[in-house]
């Protein structure tokens, strides 16, 4: 009898080869840029410039500790404010093409009179896909960073809150993001803060 543990770790691998494949498949822009552009460039130069670039404003930086950061820190709250359709406590953290695109979905959700389950269960996965350098219009690079988020697919009418349109209260899914992030100068304050200048759903696969 395969134990727990043989179970779980089948169960990760396929979760693994199903994202593989939502990725493969995708008709995201980032990963079609990605997949082509950036093939001429090598991911070891493209992530050593972007560490030179940042290191010389702050010599401490490294890509590894700031995945990390992302990923017990700034993700959880980002997606939890997502999904909550707090979108003016995330107006801070997001360029102004993001901020527009949320804000118009989170509109649209409040019109339909739904709500979405804004329990974040897990992010997992996570992976720094690629670094842009710096261009005429943006003169800091730009991190593009893949994850997933373990969510509850669940659609509930928010003035009948029993009432479930979509999905179920045990209808666990691995949803699958790719974000990028740009660390930018906000001259009112004088300070280098990070903001996320692309934010995409790239697919979901379920998890349970």
């Amino acid at each position: 009898t395969r134990s727990g543990a043989d179970k779980a770790k089948q169960r990760a691998d396929e979760i693994k080869e199903d994202a593989q494949e939502a990725w493969d498949t995708s008709q995201n822009p980032w990963v079609y840029r990605i997949s082509s552009v950036y093939d001429t460039m090598t991911e070891e130069s493209e992530l050593a410039m972007t560490e030179r670039l940042f290191r010389e404003l702050d010599p401490d930086f490294s890509l590894e500790s700031w995945r990390r950061d992302c990923v017990e820190v700034t993700l959880p709250r980002l997606m939890a404010l997502f999904l909550e359709g707090r979108v003016k406590e995330l107006e801070p953290q997001l360029g102004e093409a993001v901020y527009k695109r949320i804000a118009a979905e989170a509109k649209a959700r409040k019109k339909e009179g739904v709500y979405v389950d804004t329990n974040v269960l897990g992010i997992m996965n996570s992976e720094i896909l690629s670094c842009q350098p710096p261009t005429p219009d943006n003169d800091s690079p730009t991190i593009v960073l893949h994850f997933m988020c373990q969510q509850i697919n669940c659609v509930r009418k928010k003035d009948d809150p029993d009432t479930i349109v979509e999905g179920s209260e045990d209808d666990i899914k691995a949803y699958s993001y790719v974000v990028a992030f740009r660390r930018d100068y906000i001259p009112e304050t004088g300070e280098l803060k990070w903001k996320v200048v692309d934010f995409m759903l790239n697919g979901a696969i379920a998890y349970l």
